[in-house]
């Protein structure tokens, strides 16, 4: 995928690097800029050329813009955003909570996608440590239609939080044969 350059807004346009996107090779970076528009509404516009080495290797469905294509283009808008207006560290951890993908129409490869993100930020303390949990919506357009939004809550903390979140869970006994899990 390679961004397209984007509108020209009148507010100052953040770059995206690999860092802030938590990616490491070129290839897998979506998004290269975003622009603050409100307290908590931030803009972008990216393009697909259609082709990734994996998510657009199957020619049958290289057709369009894969849900997969814009699910990772948000992660890595909410990362962005959460290190460049929230003061997240750099090294904090993800851990997406819960995603809703709805589409309305198919997007073209090679044709510029704008999107909008709302995000509303919240602090609470987890694991002795205070943690940030973010809410947000991606809304996606291209050629001024709505192509579909995805909305979700994802959870930033610490490497040492994560740790002993992840320490404590594999700690617990599994479920007697038979039995649900909570």
């Amino acid at each position: 995928m390679q961004s397209s350059s984007p509108s020209q807004p009148e507010v100052p346009v953040m770059n995206i690097s690999k860092e802030l996107a938590h990616v490491i090779d070129d290839a897998n970076l979506f998004v290269h800029a975003i622009w603050k528009t409100g307290a908590d509404q931030f803009e972008t516009e990216f393009c697909v050329d259609g082709q990734h080495p994996y998510l657009y290797e199957n020619p049958a469905i290289a057709n369009h813009v894969s849900g997969t294509s814009f699910l990772d283009a948000s992660r890595q808008l909410l990362k962005a955003m959460s290190h460049l207006y929230y003061d997240i560290p750099i090294d904090n951890r993800f851990v997406m909570q819960n995603i809703q993908m709805d589409f309305l129409r198919w997007a073209k490869i090679g044709k510029p996608i704008h999107a909008i993100v709302e995000a509303a930020a919240q602090e609470r303390m987890l694991g002795g440590a205070p943690q940030t949990s973010f809410t947000g919506k991606v809304t996606f357009f291209q050629d001024g239609r709505q192509i579909g939004t995805i909305a979700g809550k994802f959870l930033t903390l610490s490497a040492a939080v994560e740790e002993r979140l992840m320490s404590r869970q594999y700690r617990q006994e599994p479920p007697r044969e038979g039995a649900i899990a909570a």
